[in-house]
Parts: C-alpha cells; sequence; structure tokens
C-alpha cells in the first residue's frame, strides 16, 4: 500500500532531495537502497522492509542482483586472475520526493548498478550466462571467456517514514531494466 498524500485538488507539498525530518533524507534513502543491493545482509538491508503478508519478497529486483552475483562470484575464485566487482550507485539528480500526510516522504530515485567480472582465458573455458532480457543490448553471446560488464538501471519508489518512527523504509516499488552487456 502507497501512504496517503495530499487530495489531489490540493496537491502534495515536493520535499526537497536532503530533507531532515525523516528517518533518512530522500537522497540518503534511495543511497541505503544501492548499499542493501550491495550488501543485502548489511546494516542498510536493515533499514527497509520488503517482506509481503506472505513472507515473499516483494523486491525482486534486489534477489536477481545478488544472484546475477553469485553466479560469477565461485567459479571466478576458482581461476587465474578471476574477479569480480558489483557496485549500486545513486544516479545524480534523480532523487524526487512527495510528502506523505504522516509527515513521511513517498521518495523516487534511479540506481545504476554494474557486475564487471574477468579472469586470464584459458583455451575451451568460457563462463555462461542466460538472461533473456539481455539479448539485443550489445553482446553477440552471452559466453563470458575473458571478461563481461552487465550494467542495470534501476528506478525506485520508496516509502520514508518520519524520523521519530520505528517503521521501516518501505520498498513501494522497482523497476529494473537491463541497459547494456558487454561480453568478450
Amino acid at each position: 500500500s502507497i501512504p496517503p498524500t495530499a487530495p489531489a485538488a490540493v496537491g502534495s507539498e515536493v520535499v526537497e532531495p536532503g530533507a531532515s525530518g525523516l528517518k533518512l533524507s530522500p537522497i540518503e534513502a534511495v543511497q541505503a537502497y544501492a548499499a542493501a543491493k550491495d550488501d543485502p545482509a548489511g546494516e542498510s538491508a536493515e533499514l527497509f522492509d520488503t517482506a509481503l503478508a506472505d513472507g515473499s519478497d516483494r523486491d525482486p529486483a534486489r534477489e536477481l542482483w545478488t544472484t546475477l552475483v553469485e553466479h560469477f562470484e565461485q567459479p571466478l575464485a576458482t581461476l587465474a586472475g578471476g574477479r569480480h566487482a558489483a557496485s549500486s550507485r545513486l544516479v545524480e539528480g534523480s532523487v524526487t520526493a512527495l510528502a506523505t500526510a504522516d509527515s513521511g516522504a513517498l521518495v523516487f530515485g534511479q540506481v545504476r548498478s554494474v557486475l564487471e567480472a574477468s579472469f586470464e582465458p584459458v583455451e575451451g573455458l568460457s563462463i555462461g550466462f542466460q538472461e533473456e532480457s539481455y539479448t539485443g543490448l550489445g553482446a553477440a553471446t552471452l559466453t563470458m571467456t575473458k571478461s563481461a560488464r552487465i550494467e542495470h538501471m534501476q528506478t525506485v519508489v520508496l516509502a520514508v517514514p518520519p524520523a521519530d518512527s520505528e517503521d521501516p523504509i518501505r520498498v513501494i516499488a522497482v523497476a529494473d531494466v537491463p541497459t547494456a552487456v558487454e561480453v568478450e
């Protein structure tokens, strides 16, 4: 459910991206979401409530990203020169927010996530990854024989409670779109 805002005839007050008085400012909330993507068990992840009443996760974008990173992590750990790095960052200037009736904010922002992986080439050795949404994003094949770079863009909508609230930040919606795939 989305927290109520002002009636449509009146319009909702715009909240500045750096505003205080919230559990986190709108910018900090989107930055925390990005940090939670990179470290699902970390401190930032604890700020968010993503579980539905039935126990399922309503934020499959974070789960998808974790699964993608893990797909490369194990095989690269055993290969010469094998390495991978994943990072998610706030897209500067993307954060907007509206005041909610409970003195919180409905926050909209974008996060860019990048995974880079590589290993020293070995004749006949490859790491494949199959993801239908990567087709047509620049990679002729989804088989890595030396390196890969995968980029996703997420648009997130967060319900950030007021500073004095015990409630967690709620993930209202996430749209995750793969934007680039480069494979050698």
